[in-house]
């Protein structure tokens, strides 16, 4: 049976990357038009594509588990 936890775990690291990268990409509402507006996004692309690697890798491990 697959782990229904470690699933909704990777599902929400996922969500997370996601809401991160959207706060990144409006300038974090407190950078936007200074010079640290560009570092901003360039971090929250960073932290967006490794919380989409690492969730989906939780997702897959669920499904390997149901093996």
């Amino acid at each position: 049976m697959a782990d229904t936890n470690l699933k909704t775990k990777g599902l929400l690291l996922q969500l997370a990357g996601l809401i991160v990268l959207l706060g990144s990409l409006h300038g974090f509402f407190i950078l936007e038009g200074t010079a640290l507006y560009f570092p901003g996004v360039v971090v929250g692309v960073i932290v967006f594509a490794v919380c989409l690697f690492r969730g989906g890798s939780l997702v897959k491990q669920s499904k390997e588990q149901k093996r």
